[in-house]
């Protein structure tokens, strides 16, 4: 028994032309995933990271001021001009990233992060440290000044890390979508 080799080459065409298309269907699914996931970052990192980014940074500034002024050898009142400056600046600044990451949970990317809650747990830490720094009785020495300021300091700088891993961890979840 002898296939004739036009039907042979009927089937083996035919085979081809299938092959092509389930090709075809599965690299346009795999592009439209890449094309979605690609647009959900880009969406991500305009409409959130780059806003609490630029409020890490501030809080980062934050940070090296009041590690400037706890390195100060005198209370001075120049210096307690500069403490209620930067306490006005923290409360401004925690204003801003509450808001931040307020918008943050009534996003679309809020099912993996309670994002406000990452500044509101540790707020209290921060204004607490904040008010013993700059209380002005006499029973606050400089030295009890300068490790509130260092603990200020501390404070932001483990919210800056768990808002970063946060958003790290967003970015992994939208990746492997």
């Amino acid at each position: 028994m002898s296939l004739d080799p036009k039907l042979l080459a009927f089937w083996v065409a035919f085979a081809s032309l299938l092959w092509n298309l389930c090709n075809t269907v599965y690299a346009r699914r795999i592009d439209a995933m890449t094309r979605e996931r690609t647009t959900c970052l880009e969406e991500f990192r305009s409409t959130l990271r780059q806003p609490i980014e630029a409020l890490l940074t501030e809080a980062q500034d934050i940070e090296i001021s009041l590690e400037s002024i706890s390195a100060s050898p005198t209370f001075t009142a120049t210096l307690e001009e500069e403490l209620v400056a930067l306490n006005r600046r923290i409360g401004a600044f925690g204003r801003k990233l509450g808001k931040c990451l307020d918008d943050a949970d009534r996003s679309k990317f809020s099912q993996a992060n309670d994002w406000a809650d990452l500044y509101y747990a540790k707020e209290d830490a921060v204004l607490d440290a904040m008010n013993t720094a700059t209380r002005t009785d006499a029973g606050v020495t400089l030295s009890d000044r300068q490790e509130a300021l260092m603990q200020t300091s501390r404070h932001l700088l483990a919210l800056r890390r768990s808002i970063r891993g946060a958003l790290e961890e967003q970015v992994t979840l939208i990746s492997w979508r």
